[in-house]
Parts: structure tokens; C-alpha cells; sequence
């Protein structure tokens, strides 16, 4: 699949809407296993992944803002106005709450998310960092909203 992300120009809906049909047609596409490496310091939890070069993927809603780091690599994310930033690593950005991100990896990366939780079990910080699905948050306004509809693949 080629994404020629120079080509396109999205609204913050528009942007959703296109990481959601992203995110159906890389379920049709062969998958690579990408393991997480998960780490715990004084209330801070890290999530730590490599990217082969050429591997699209999404990632979940997160429920606050977070710290994201790249140790390495080259890689363009969609951002939440609808364009997309290239970022070569070594680099680091705050990343804003309830930003469904979609990214292209140009060469192999290794990425990290650092979360403030003082939790330790993998599925209590599931619930506590990540929405279950974008339907309980709001793109339009930023906020949490119940009972917005659900995108369902």
C-alpha cells in the first residue's frame, strides 16, 4: 500500500475518519508482530516498541497527555489538524489526549510513550490510560462526551 501523505489535506474529522479506514484496510493486510516492552519507575510507566521500516500502524486513544520519545528512526505521523509531521530521531514530543494516531514507519524505529500511573497490572492500565474506543470522546470540542457514536469495524 502506498500513502502519499504529502497529497493529502484533512480536517480534525476528516482525520479520524481517515485513521479509522486506515485501521480497516491494515486488517486486511499481512500483519507484523510488534511485542511492547513495558517499564515502571516512581509512578511513571513506559511503553517501549520497535517499527520495521515500511509498517503502517495505528494506536489507541489515550485518556491524558503524554511524553512520547524516539530513540531512533524516521517516521510520519498524522497529526490532530489533520496533517502529517515526519520526525527523525533522536526526538521527543508531548502528544495531546484523545488523538487517535496513525503513522508510516521510512525506517526502522524505536519509540517509547511514558504515562504517569502508579499502576502496575498491564490491564488496570489499560483501563486507566486508554479509552475502549473513540466513542467516548469528543474530536470536535476535546472532551470526554458518552455518548458520541462508535466507529465499529
Amino acid at each position: 500500500m502506498i500513502i502519499h501523505m504529502d497529497l493529502l489535506e484533512l480536517t480534525r474529522e476528516g482525520a479520524r475518519e481517515f485513521v479509522y479506514g486506515m485501521e480497516d484496510a491494515l486488517r486486511q493486510a499481512p500483519q507484523v508482530e510488534i511485542p511492547v516492552e513495558h517499564y515502571f519507575a516512581h509512578g511513571l510507566y513506559m511503553r517501549k516498541i520497535f517499527i520495521p521500516a515500511g509498517v503502517a500502524l495505528t494506536g489507541r486513544v489515550h485518556r491524558q497527555d503524554d511524553l512520547q520519545i524516539m530513540f531512533y528512526g524516521d517516521l510520519a505521523i498524522l497529526g490532530e489538524d489533520g496533517t502529517f509531521r515526519r520526525f527523525t530521531g533522536p526526538n521527543q514530543f508531548t502528544s495531546k489526549a484523545g488523538v487517535k494516531p496513525f503513522a508510516v514507519a521510512y525506517e526502522d524505529t524505536l519509540w517509547a510513550t511514558v504515562h504517569h500511573t502508579h499502576l502496575t497490572d498491564l490491564e488496570e492500565i489499560n483501563k486507566e490510560l486508554f479509552f475502549e474506543d473513540n466513542c467516548l470522546f469528543d474530536f470536535a470540542t476535546g472532551h470526554v462526551k458518552e455518548e458520541l457514536p462508535c466507529h465499529h469495524p
